[in-house]
């Protein structure tokens, strides 16, 4: 709806008075416009993983030759982008862990990953669902999962059905043995 020389505008203005702005696009050019512009300042880039896997039979079908353009998270991490990991509930289901899991195999069944080296790496996935942060320290809000496994060595479908075991939310353990 904006030029690209709107949009930049706004988004330095945004962004020059604290302001952390956020674009919707969908499409080719639009999201070639929306990263165009994102040059200019730190992006956040909120992704859906599950809908990698839920739509690649669609996409296979309707632009084969194209897809490997589609879903390029891995990409996008390397251009610098800060991951947000997202379900687009109640489009897909409100899992952290089948997301992390989309992510970090790109398949949700017995096939081989689509479009593997748009991977992310599984260390990078969890930071994703947690506004980027990735050790707890002194001062940090007290909001906790703690796994039955580990997320960084577990395999595909374990990641998929991570156990919870506990979870603590600012400071109050909301699920687990203490209750």
């Amino acid at each position: 709806m904006l030029s690209p020389r709107e949009q930049v505008s706004l988004l330095r203005r945004a962004s020059s008075h604290g302001i952390e702005p956020a674009v919707h696009a969908i499409g080719d050019r639009a999201n070639e416009m929306a990263l165009n512009a994102f040059e200019t300042v730190r992006v956040t880039v909120g992704i859906q993983p599950t809908h990698a896997v839920d739509d690649r039979d669609v996409a296979d079908r309707h632009w084969a030759g194209r897809t490997h353009r589609a879903y390029a998270f891995a990409d996008l991490l390397a251009a610098g982008a800060v991951l947000e990991l997202g379900s687009d509930a109640p489009v897909a289901p409100l899992d952290p862990w089948l997301t992390v899991a989309s992510a970090v195999t790109r398949t949700d069944d017995e096939r081989p990953s689509w479009h593997p080296e748009q991977r992310i790496p599984v260390a990078d996935a969890p930071a994703g669902s947690s506004q980027g942060r990735r050790l707890i320290r002194v001062g940090d809000r007290a909001d906790l999962v703690v796994t039955d496994g580990d997320p960084l060595t577990a395999d595909a479908r374990t990641l998929r059905e991570m156990p919870v075991l506990a979870t603590m939310l600012a400071g109050g353990w909301t699920h687990g043995p203490s209750l």
